[in-house]
């Protein structure tokens, strides 16, 4: 986890940043770190337009809505920052658990994409999901 996240915050330094990345700290003890969470901004005419989110929590975690939590907070920062249109989210085709997530979030699914995602020597299908702002819903905020 740490060389991913050392990799995602070198993409993240400079002026005008495309990534955000944040860490994700239990409930219960502010020091444990327990995952990260990010999101990466796409422009359209130098502004942004859209964004991807993603979260990736450590396994004895999963399970205790950190996941969800962390996604709705990404989901009001690039809504409500950077104004943008469209938020956009994947997961592998057979985690249903982060497919619950997009759809706690009030995220359609948009399509699966075939073999676009690697792990070690196996290529998956992932799924995609999408939330327009006038879908976004204010009760749903967490």
């Amino acid at each position: 986890m740490r060389e991913y996240f050392d990799t995602i915050l070198a993409e993240s330094s400079g002026n005008n940043p495309v990534m955000y990345p944040f860490l994700v700290f239990s409930r219960e003890d502010k020091q444990n770190l327990i995952g990260f969470a990010g999101y990466e901004l796409e422009f359209y005419h130098q502004k942004p337009f859209a964004a991807e989110i993603e979260y990736f929590l450590i396994d004895e975690n999963w399970g205790a809505g950190y996941a969800t939590e962390a996604a709705a907070k990404l989901v009001s920062l690039c809504f409500n920052t950077h104004h943008v249109k469209k938020i956009n989210a994947r997961c592998q085709l057979e985690n249903k658990a982060s497919e619950k997530v997009m759809k706690k979030l009030g995220m359609k699914k948009e399509g699966t994409i075939r073999r676009s995602r690697p792990r070690g020597n196996i290529i998956y299908d992932e799924l995609k999901y999408g939330l327009l702002y006038e879908e976004w819903n204010e009760n749903i905020r967490i």
